[in-house]
C-alpha cells in the first residue's frame, strides 16, 4: 500500500474512532467527490478562465472571478487562494470577507444536499476534518457561516465567531485534524453580516435563533474580516484541503 493511501485510511479511522453516534443532519466525504460544494477563482484575466465553470464575472481590478465545483484531489477538497474578495457585507455591515467554499441546500441530484430543502442547526455540532498548514489569514478569521432567507425576500448571513476553526489548528500542523465546534444558539456568538449600502434591498439580519432553525439557502466557510485592497499581498493565502464536513445532534 502507498504511503499516501496509508495516511488516508488512518485518517478515515481517526475521525471514525471519534464519533460516538447522534443525529447526523448532513455530512459529506470528500472521497465521494466535491458533493454540490464550489469555492472561487480570481483575478483571472480572459485567457486564465476555467474550461468548466459555474459563473464568471468582472471583479476586482477589472479582472474575472469564476465560480466553479470545488477540486477534489486524493479525497479531499483543495482550496488554493487567491480567494474571492466578497464586498457583499462591507461597513456599514460586518466588513470585507473572503469566500472560501459554499454549498447550497436542495441541490441537484448527485449532490451532498439533494432532497434536503432545509438544515435545522440547533443543538448541532460542526466537524470538519481538514488540514492548512501554510493558511496566512492576513488579520481574518476562519469560520463557519449560513444564508438563510428572511421574510419580505431579503437574505440573513451569520458566521460563526465564537470558535473560529483557525482556533482550532496548530500552526504549520501538516497532519489533518478533526475539528469539532458546538454551535450555540446564544446572539453573541454569531456575527450578522449584515450589508454594504449598495445591498441593503438584498441582505439585513433577523434573530439568530430564528434563523437557525431552518436554513434554506447555504453554509460554508469564509476569512472575516479582511482588508479592502484586492492585491494578492493584502488578502488571505494558502491552501485549505477538506476531507469532510459533518453537522451533527449528539
Amino acid at each position: 500500500m502507498r504511503l499516501g493511501a496509508v495516511a488516508v485510511l488512518l485518517a478515515a479511522l481517526l475521525l471514525s474512532a471519534c464519533r460516538d453516534g447522534g443525529e447526523t443532519r448532513y455530512r459529506h466525504d470528500f472521497a465521494d467527490g466535491h458533493g454540490g460544494w464550489g469555492t472561487s477563482r480570481t483575478l483571472l484575466t480572459a485567457a486564465d478562465l476555467p474550461a468548466s465553470y459555474r459563473t464568471c464575472w468582472v471583479s476586482w481590478l477589472s479582472l474575472y472571478a469564476c465560480n466553479i465545483d470545488a477540486p477534489v484531489q486524493n479525497g479531499r477538497m483543495q482550496l488554493t487562494s487567491p480567494w474571492w474578495l466578497d464586498p457583499n457585507h462591507a461597513p456599514p455591515g460586518a466588513g470585507y470577507l473572503s469566500l472560501i467554499t459554499w454549498v447550497y441546500l436542495d441541490g441537484p441530484a448527485g449532490s451532498s444536499t439533494f432532497g434536503k430543502p432545509t438544515l435545522d442547526l440547533t443543538g448541532t455540532t460542526l466537524e470538519v476534518a481538514l488540514r492548512a498548514p501554510d493558511l496566512e489569514l492576513a488579520g481574518g478569521r476562519l469560520m463557519f457561516f449560513f444564508n438563510t432567507s428572511m421574510p419580505g425576500g431579503k437574505y440573513a448571513n451569520y458566521a460563526y465567531s465564537r470558535t473560529p476553526i483557525d482556533a482550532k489548528l496548530r500552526p504549520g500542523d501538516r497532519d489533518l485534524t478533526l475539528v469539532e465546534i458546538k454551535l450555540s444558539s446564544d446572539a453573541d456568538a454569531w456575527t450578522c453580516l449584515g450589508t454594504s449600502d449598495v445591498k441593503s434591498d438584498l441582505y439585513a439580519c433577523v434573530d439568530v435563533t430564528q434563523a437557525m432553525r431552518a436554513i434554506d439557502n447555504a453554509f460554508g466557510f469564509m476569512i472575516l474580516p479582511v482588508s479592502d485592497s484586492p492585491l494578492p499581498e493584502d488578502q488571505p493565502s494558502g491552501h485549505i484541503e477538506i476531507q469532510s464536513v459533518e453537522l451533527v445532534r449528539r
